[in-house]
């Protein structure tokens, strides 16, 4: 299985490249009233909203600040579209 590695809070995570749909650099987010904890906000990609998860939160790490020069994965499209954010992606690994 081809995986996409990235890190989080020091630790290495991988992600099967078959549940990426693209990566792109994480753009200005909009804040949303009453989120969970673990949505920092959304954006617009090509006409369709896309909610930003907080991977450090959701793994029970403390937030992080945001910034536009990182990166977050799409997962591929269902019936609503996630991005993750992470601390940085950092290469594909053959499985």
């Amino acid at each position: 299985m081809d995986c996409l590695l990235f890190t989080l809070n020091g630790a290495r995570y991988g992600v099967g490249v078959e549940r990426i749909y693209e990566i792109l650099w994480l753009p200005e987010l909009t804040s949303v009233a009453q989120a969970p904890h673990d949505v920092p906000g959304i954006f617009d990609l090509r006409g369709r909203i896309v909610t930003v998860l907080d991977l450090n939160q959701r793994l029970g790490y403390r937030a992080q600040r945001y910034r536009t020069d990182q990166r977050v994965r799409k997962s591929r499209p269902r019936r609503t579209t996630a991005s993750r954010a992470a601390n940085a992606l950092r290469s594909m690994s053959p499985g």
